[in-house]
């Protein structure tokens, strides 16, 4: 089925167990696990990865409905999505991941745990078309230099206009503002014209005027100081 329609949480409320089963993990002991200091041996791309075991599907089974049957007459389980506002227990303001730092600073960004480019990834949601919103997020890495090589950015209905901006020491590096096509539920990457530039600090902004909109996958290359 197609879905239709920013490492670690700083404020997830709830206690979650991981997917596969067993023990309850506390989020803020699951943060202690992570790496707190950016590699310089590979590009690490932060894809949310340990914010899967979440309760934060996008999909619920709603059941076995009569209305809905597959073509031999049998019953389907159909699915229903889940409501917006997210559950408290789905909201990320803060993640951090391979030393890297992922920090919401407009809108209110939620962990989406069946759908990614893997799974899971972290969209913003504008519920009133009549009000634009704009989606936030900073990355750094502790103080540590890299360079940004690429995103990716997704949206159910509607085309994307983005802005990336590269920092270093408070002072802008490069800019990047377009707008992609509508990429119907699917996720489009965003290449960096000027990989090589050396940053501290990153901003991306989204600007939503309907529905939902994320990302998934920022890739970064670490810079020695």
């Amino acid at each position: 089925m197609r879905y239709l329609p920013a490492a670690f949480v700083l404020s997830v409320s709830a206690v979650c167990a991981a997917c596969s089963g067993g023990t309850p993990v506390s989020p803020s002991s699951a943060i202690r696990s992570a790496s707190t200091s950016l590699s310089t041996s590979t590009d690490p791309t932060i894809g949310f990865d340990h914010l899967s075991g979440l309760p934060c599907d996008r999909w619920v089974s709603g059941g076995v409905s009569p209305d809905f049957t597959t073509p031999d007459g049998q019953p389907v389980n159909i699915a229903i999505r889940q409501p917006f506002p997210p559950s408290p227990s789905c909201v990320v303001h803060s993640y951090t991941e391979s030393g890297v730092t992922v920090t919401a600073t407009s809108g209110e960004w939620s962990v989406i745990t069946d759908y990614g480019h893997p799974a899971p990834f972290i969209e913003f949601y504008v519920p009133s078309p009549a009000t634009p919103g704009m989606g936030t997020i900073q990355v750094t890495a502790a103080g540590a230099t890299f360079s940004f090589k690429s995103i990716d950015l997704y949206a159910s209905l509607v085309p994307i206009p983005y802005q990336v901006t590269g920092l270093r020491n408070s002072t802008t590096v490069f800019t990047i503002a377009n707008t992609l096509p509508n990429t119907f539920g699917k996720f489009a990457t965003v290449v960096n014209p000027q990989a090589a530039a050396v940053i501290d600090t990153l901003v991306i902004s989204l600007t939503d005027a309907v529905s939902a909109m994320g990302l998934d996958n920022i890739v970064l290359t670490p810079v020695p100081k």
